[in-house]
Formats: C-alpha cells, structure tokens, sequence
C-alpha cells in the first residue's frame, strides 16, 4: 500500500468532505434535538402537555434512532451513501410538513418524531462518516472534525432560524422552515456525493482489502461494552442538558430568544472541540483525551446549576467542546478497533448505544425537575454521569487496526482488538 501525505489526501478528498460536513449540517444528527428547547413550552400550551410528556418526544425520536441507524449503516454498505442520503432528506422535508399539518394531541406530536428520525436516519453520522473515513487515513481525526462541525452550523442556524419563526407564525412557521433546511440537503447528497468514493485509499485496488471484524466479533470484545457504557453515559447527561437549557434558563427569568447565544457559545465550543481534538488524536491516544474532556465537561456542568449568567455561558461552551468529542470519537474508535470491512454495521449499532442516552436523558431530567421544583439535582445527576463516562476511559486499550487500515503485523482481523495503537 502506497501512503499518501496528509495534504494529498484533503485535495483528493476535499469533494466528498465538503459534501459530509454540509449534509451533517441540513441533517437529523444536530438540528431536531439540539433545537427542541424552543418547542417545549409551545408544545405544552399546545396539546396540554406536562414538561416530561413534551420531553419524551426526544425519547420518541431517539429511540427510532436506535432502530433504524445499524439498518442505515447496512444500507450504506451496499447501495452506498449518495442515494441513501438524498431519499433520506427528502423524506425528512415530509417529516417536518407533518408535524406542521399535524392534528393535535400527544400521538400526533410523538408521530412526528417517529418520522422524523425514521425518514431522516439517513441523514446520521452513520452515513456521511463512512465516506469520510474511507477517504482519510492519515489525518481521519481532523477529517472527522472537519466534517462533523456541519453539525454544528446546522444547530447555530436552528438556534435564529427556530425562535424568529414560532415568534412569527408559531409550531406551523417552525416545522415548515426545518422542512426547507432538510430539502437543501437533496442537491448536496445527489450531486456532492459519490459512490465511487468508498473503499478509495489511495493505493487499495478494491474495497474488498478492507480489513475489520464482524459485528458479531466486535460485539464480544470488552472494549465495544467500554465504549457502548462511556458515550451512553455522557450522552445522556449532556443531551438532558441541552434539551432543558431553554426553559431552566426561562425560570431564571431569561427570554428564549436571548438564549440564542448560549447556542453560539455551544456551537463554536464545539468547533473548537472537534478541530482541536480531530487534530491531536491523529497523534495522541484518543482515550486519554476523552477521560480528559469528559472530566471537564462533568466540572463545567456544576456551573450551570446557579452560576451567573457570564459563568452560564462559559460552561455552555465547555460543555459545547467536550460534545464536540462524542460523535467524531465513535467514528475514529469504531474503525480504529474494529476495522473498516463491517465499519457501517459496527458504527450503526455503537451510535445506537450512545443514542439511547439521548432517549434517556430528556425525560429523565424533565421528571426529576418536575418532582424536586427545580433543575439543580438533576443538574448535579448529569455531572456525576459525566464523571462516569470519563473514569471508564481508563480501562480501554490500545487501538486494533492502524488509521491506514492495515491489520497490525503478525496478527489476523479476528484479534481481540486491544494490543495496537492506531
């Protein structure tokens, strides 16, 4: 195998990046949870709601998640990421037109996050960091960064587009202007993407080398229960966090549309995260790095239990920076333990993991703050989850299968998937 600079590969690959970083950003893996605060109290007004019967549509949607993103990986394996991605945002603009027409009720409003996660799953990191990790091997963490700071730029333009319009014309304005962010996604899937790009290596003749174990294989080595645990745990403190910031902000007296700049801070903590942090793994080993940011994720989240608003906003972007790490790290672990040959399956399945904290974690926090009057101890709860997430790093190993994909010398793809720094 021929290695190629890390320069060559951003100029090969510059096409299909581009079109990663823009489809994470229109897609389902920021925008419906991320911006969800501004829903919770037009819902409960709504449908007549309590605040954990509208925090549960997270669980709804999350939980659809689970089901459909290891079937998405597979699909991507097969038919390839363009033509999944581009049907997917298509049925995430119907989606969103639903929950706007929507009759009323607590079914109808659950519907809605049923089809939206289910019609937009294709829209997950699933699909898009396949491409990017086929085609980035020497700088795969930074490549991850890259691209997954769409994410972030779709969760900065729900953070102006969402408020002005329930302000304007209510749910009905907000659903339909999410309808036009997911139809942008089409042309960027169609014509950004192409199939041709998996299994490119810059010296791999075919997408048939890869090497990698099973999901069945994966699925008994303790490091994929080590990493399943650790981002289900941070998962599920940060998106309860997140999801709640708008209204425990509100009974603090602090309108939704001044919170908007708690999602910028968010935002750019979290692009600085995941460049910061898609840089240094390439070089330093990426579980050190998240038992250190991790640690000062669950240290920044005291701070938000009733610091003042200054302190508020530097823990928001602590926080954005450590959630920076999350989602990229799934991508470089899955690959670096388990390989590329099943790296969709395998993906698929630790994104569900790390996703059931997300179904977890909102209604939980909801619950807890309806029954103690305030958000302080389930503040107090997601910090010492967060703390939990972090110590389990200290059990992992080293890395199975080096960035450039080549099984460690001397040993097969069937290998316990601990004895190698990638």
């Amino acid at each position: 195998m021929r290695a190629t600079g890390a320069a060559e590969e951003f100029r090969v690959g510059s096409r299909p990046l581009l079109a990663a970083t823009a489809g994470l950003a229109l897609g389902i893996a920021g925008i419906p949870l991320y911006s969800f605060g501004y829903f919770v109290v037009p819902l409960m007004q709504e449908h007549a709601m309590s605040r954990a019967q509208v925090s549960s549509w997270a669980t709804v949607f999350t939980l659809t998640v689970m089901v459909c993103a290891p079937l998405v990986g597979q699909l991507a394996d097969r038919l390839g990421t363009r033509s999944v991605a581009a049907a997917s945002f298509a049925g995430l603009a119907l989606a969103y037109v639903f929950a706007a027409i929507a009759p009323g009720g607590v079914a109808a409003v659950y519907a809605s996050a049923v089809l939206v996660a289910g019609l937009g799953s294709g829209t997950l990191p699933v699909t898009f960091t396949k491409v990017v990790t086929s085609n980035f091997h020497r700088s795969r963490g930074l490549a991850l960064g890259i691209a997954l700071c769409g994410v972030l730029l779709g969760v900065t333009l729900a953070s102006y587009v969402v408020p002005a319009a329930l302000e304007r014309g209510g749910l009905f304005s907000a659903y339909l202007a999410l309808s036009v962010i997911a139809l942008a996604g089409i042309p960027v899937a169609a014509f950004g993407l192409r199939d041709t790009d998996l299994g490119r290596d810059f010296g791999r003749n075919s997408a048939q080398e890869l090497h990698g174990v099973s999901l069945r294989e994966a699925m008994v080595q303790p490091v994929f229960w080590l990493l399943s645990v650790s981002f289900f745990l941070f998962c599920l403190a940060s998106t309860g966090v997140v999801i709640h910031l708008v209204p425990a902000m509100g009974e603090r007296g602090i309108a939704p549309t001044e919170t908007s700049i708690l999602f910028v801070a968010l935002s750019l903590g979290s692009l600085v995260g995941r460049l910061a942090i898609g840089f240094t793994v390439d070089r330093v080993f990426a579980p050190r790095i998240l038992f250190a940011v991790f640690s000062l994720a669950a240290i920044s989240c005291l701070a938000l239990v009733e610091a003042p608003f200054g302190w508020v906003l530097l823990s928001v972007a602590l926080l954005g920076f450590a959630i920076g790490a999350e989602v990229d790290l799934i991508a470089f672990l899955a690959a670096g333990y388990f390989g590329l040959r099943h790296y969709g399956k395998v993906y698929g399945v630790l994104y569900t993991m790390f996703a059931l904290g997300s179904a977890v974690g909102p209604p939980l926090v909801g619950w807890v703050r309806d029954e103690t009057g305030d958000y302080v101890v389930p503040f107090v709860g997601c910090t010492a989850s967060m703390a939990a997430a972090a110590s389990l790093f200290i059990l992992i190993g080293r890395h199975r299968f080096p960035s450039y994909d080549r099984p460690p010398v001397g040993e097969t793809a069937a290998g316990t998937g601990t004895s190698h720094k990638g």
